[in-house]
């Protein structure tokens, strides 16, 4: 005996709700990485000595404000492209930065880095958990809650790994500046990045099934002309395209119109 709608709707849903927190936690490693500016600066500054620690303080704004200006790029990728090859472009938008950063000697190209870094967080972070919510529509608030508490579990990790990677005997600053045998290490960081990255999205994809809501799009249309259907007022007149008929929300609907949407439905 097979299982029921509401049954598969339910386990389709927290799949949907585990690879979104995975999504979280992959897309986490960034917000880990602009906590080690100093280590990149100190890194760039081996190659460019009139750097100072300053100027790391532009690289959070300027993220922040690239994410929020791309984020309604990723609901429209969404309804061209679908929610998959939107995360995909978002996630490339990662790989690409973490390697620019990774072969550049440049504060600027680093600069670029975090823009890209930017857009694509922007594009992809609110697409996993929009999906899973669709799934729990009436309790999309602790989905939500659920998908950001548990990604953010990525943020501690990736900064635990990171510290053992770039510093672990916790080597101090000599005038702002790590030393550069430890300052170099955050190519090990980036390198860690990319790799867990492109896996832990890979298993997200895997996991997370596109919620097709079109019929329930179709049902609440239907829903909403069953009292014209049922109305004493539908008579021979209503065959006409143009004469139309208002609902119990004062909505006009065409008896043609009407006619399409149930066998639509039907179908």
């Amino acid at each position: 005996m097979g299982l029921s709608k509401s049954t598969k709707h339910i386990i389709l849903g927290s799949l949907s709700i585990l690879g979104g927190c995975l999504h979280k936690i992959a897309l986490s490693s960034v917000t880990t990485l602009l906590n080690f500016y100093p280590y990149l600066l100190s890194y760039l500054h081996k190659y460019h000595p009139n750097y100072i620690i300053e100027q790391g303080y532009f690289l959070i704004p300027v993220y922040t404000i690239t994410t929020f200006l791309f984020a309604p790029i990723g609901g429209f990728l969404d309804s061209k492209l679908g929610m998959f090859k939107a995360i995909i472009i978002g996630v490339l938008l990662l790989l690409s930065a973490a390697f620019v950063m990774f072969i550049s000697t440049n504060y600027y190209l680093d600069f670029i880095s975090i823009i890209l870094y930017g857009i694509g967080i922007g594009v992809s972070s609110m697409l996993s958990p929009k999906n899973a919510c669709k799934y729990f529509f009436e309790k999309k608030g602790m989905v939500n809650a659920i998908i950001a508490s548990l990604g953010s579990i990525g943020g501690g990790l990736y900064n635990l790994a990171g510290e053992m990677l770039i510093n672990p005997k916790s080597i101090g600053t000599t005038g702002g500046f790590y030393p550069f045998e430890v300052a170099e290490k955050i190519k090990y960081f980036l390198l860690f990045q990319m790799c867990t990255v492109a896996i832990i999205v890979f298993v997200a994809l895997v996991l997370i099934v596109p919620h097709d809501d079109s019929k329930n799009i179709m049902k609440d249309k239907i829903d909403s002309i069953e009292p014209i259907l049922d109305s004493p007022v539908l008579n021979e007149e209503c065959l006409q395209e143009e004469v139309n008929i208002p609902n119990q929300n004062n909505q006009e609907y065409s008896i043609v119109h009407i006619k399409k949407a149930v066998t639509s439905w039907r179908a």
